[in-house]
């Protein structure tokens, strides 16, 4: 075992190739911008971050935390809650109006019947109280 040298994963095979640049490969190329970070807990940690104080005693006799509560609570709530609870309704809605009309303007290019269907008294009344919630009467 002496005598092998180290093995290193991350070493280039031909040292004597460099690559060409990216300008040099795609002219017209379009740099586009970073991708976020959707991750759920580093998001959190940062939107909490001015809420949370730690300072350390001297000595190293360890930290003191000073958490803003009510402020931690709001974006949990705000973030938990009620974000999803809008993107649903959202959702639910477009959905709701948005789907109908796709099926129609997909059967009339396709130069087929519309489908006969039949609803139910709950999805008239649901469709009945969205329209009075948009102002569609």
């Amino acid at each position: 075992m002496a005598g092998h040298p180290p093995v290193v994963l991350h070493q280039i095979k031909h040292e004597n190739i460099v690559p060409p640049a990216v300008e040099e490969q795609h002219p017209h190329a379009v740099r586009l911008p970073a991708v976020p970070d959707l991750r759920f807990e580093q998001t959190y940690i940062k939107s909490i971050q001015p809420f949370v104080k730690v300072q350390r005693k001297p000595h190293g006799k360890g930290e003191d935390v000073d958490i803003r509560w009510g402020r931690v609570s709001y974006v949990t709530i705000r973030d938990q809650v009620l974000s999803p609870f809008l993107q649903g309704a959202l959702w639910a809605l477009l959905s709701a109006y948005l789907g109908p009309a796709f099926l129609g303007a997909w059967e009339g290019l396709k130069g087929l019947s519309p489908l006969h269907r039949q609803e139910g008294t709950g999805a008239k009344a649901l469709r009945r109280w969205t329209g009075l919630l948009s102002g569609g009467g």
